[in-house]
């Protein structure tokens, strides 16, 4: 098919290149604001066109050269094209764009995007793909995987252990294998986690534990988790605190600017004095540590098993004694709480890519917190969530923060600041 000339507006959620041909709106991946292109359609979605660049007639000043020998073959990275000082921008303003498109919220100032102390290297955690003898990530709108045997946004430390798997074939190509997770801890030590349809003979374990230097290895099959050999977890230090993460417990890949959202979240209190703080979505407990400090009493909400073991852990640690846990969903923590007549004075919520769910807005809503802190990993859940939450009139934004948590890649992560009127 000929292709036709489109002049890139904007980015938008996901990274795509948005332009206008003969009047439609056409998405076009790996381009840039700026870029005047001849572009194929390749597809229309939902009265959308999408476009695959054939040629860029006149690039943007915003473009720059990929640094990965798989980038566009490999579904992970989406703004490799674009200087890493034109991303913060263009991020700060696909949030702004999302929050007025699905919320209304039109005159919100977003703050300027902070960027990661690192951009290459950061990633301690990483999900590998393993099917018919390949070991990779799955390529772009794909479940096909491209083989990877390095990785510029991994740590060095798993890119030796991915040279090591790609260099022993027959270890994944195991039957049953269909994926590998690292997960990177001080020192650099790795645990490894295997997911399989049935546990592997005790020779295929040994395989492993000779060939794959990591500190430990989980299995994870049909539900249920077994340590093959080692530990089960990796140990972090933040700031004054020690934490310890199960393979399988949520933990930040990026760890470089985890100080500097902890930094933002303290900095969000609104309010000097605070006699009960609750949180949800709790994790391990890297925020509760911090904010513990800050508040009277503070009850923190988590359903993991694995997450809730290892925050109890860590408050142990720490020596923490006024954080009371609930080892329960969200959902039924507000339940709770609200049954319990709570009024806490701060709710901090950070949700997974879904957001919240109806159920906790409601409650949310009628816990009536005089703040609420809202960490969020997709722009798109949470300009959903700040439309249900504030419909009522109840809370204002008072003010957001995104973080360049995942460099090179479309995801944003923010910090918005509810305040009640």
């Amino acid at each position: 098919m000929e292709g036709q000339k489109v002049k890139i507006e904007r980015l938008v959620s996901g990274g795509y290149g948005l332009g206008y041909l003969d009047g439609r709106v056409i998405f076009v991946p790996y381009s840039a604001p700026g870029d005047e292109l001849i572009v194929e359609v390749v597809s229309k979605r939902k009265g959308v066109l999408w476009g695959h660049i054939k040629q860029i007639k006149s690039p943007s000043v915003l473009r720059a050269t990929p640094f990965c020998a798989h980038y566009k073959l490999c579904g992970g990275c989406q703004l490799q094209h674009i200087s890493y000082t034109a991303q913060l921008e263009q991020k700060r303003l696909m949030l702004a764009d999302t929050l007025s498109h699905l919320a209304g919220l039109k005159d919100i100032a977003v703050k300027p995007c902070l960027a990661s102390p690192i951009n290459k290297g950061y990633r301690r955690r990483v999900r590998l793909h393993c099917s018919a003898g390949e070991i990779g990530f799955y390529k772009p709108q794909s479940h096909t995987i491209t083989p990877i045997d390095n990785c510029p946004i991994l740590t060095l430390e798993i890119n030796d252990c991915l040279k090591q798997l790609s260099n022993y074939p027959a270890l994944h190509s195991i039957s049953g294998l269909s994926e590998i997770r690292l997960m990177q801890g001080d020192g650099g030590q790795l645990i490894m986690s295997l997911k399989m349809d049935y546990p592997p003979s005790p020779a295929v374990i040994n395989k492993f534990r000779d060939n794959i230097g990591v500190a430990g290895a989980v299995l994870s099959s049909r539900g249920r988790d077994k340590i093959l050999w080692g530990r089960d977890y990796a140990a972090f230090s933040m700031q004054d605190f020690s934490f310890r993460v199960s393979a399988g417990a949520f933990f930040q890949a990026n760890t470089s600017l985890l100080p500097g959202l902890i930094k933002q979240l303290l900095k969000a209190l609104k309010f000097k004095a605070v006699d009960s703080a609750v949180e949800l979505y709790a994790g391990v407990g890297v925020f509760s540590l911090p904010l513990a400090e800050k508040v009277n009493k503070l009850i923190t909400v988590e359903w993991n098993k694995k997450a809730v073991r290892n925050a109890l852990f860590n408050l142990g640690a720490n020596r923490v004694k006024n954080v009371i846990v609930y080892p329960v969903s969200a959902g039924e923590g507000l339940e709770l709480l609200y049954s319990k007549k709570l009024k806490p004075g701060l709710v901090l919520v950070d949700p997974p890519r879904e957001g919240l769910s109806d159920r906790v807005c409601q409650r949310l809503k009628q816990l009536a917190a005089r703040q609420i802190i809202y960490v969020s990993c997709n722009p798109a859940s949470l300009a959903r969530d700040m439309k249900r939450i504030m419909s009522t009139g109840a809370y204002q934004l008072s003010e957001i923060q995104p973080l360049d948590m995942f460099p090179h890649t479309a995801h944003i992560e923010s910090v918005s600041i509810l305040v009640k009127k």
